[in-house]
């Protein structure tokens, strides 16, 4: 079942069927997210895309 549907400049559409919500800095400690932090999270969702 798709929930949306875009059509990009070229013509071509891309339907959405699945949307995931979750807290980007759920758990995170006291302070602030920063660029090291951002980095390493970065880099484990590149490492899990490249996996699947």
């Amino acid at each position: 079942m798709s929930l949306t549907r875009v059509v990009l400049a070229s013509g071509r559409s891309i339907d959405l069927s699945h949307l995931r919500l979750s807290s980007r800095y759920g758990g995170l400690p006291e302070g602030y997210p920063h660029r090291a932090l951002n980095d390493r999270r970065v880099g484990r969702l590149l490492a899990a895309a490249v996996a699947q």
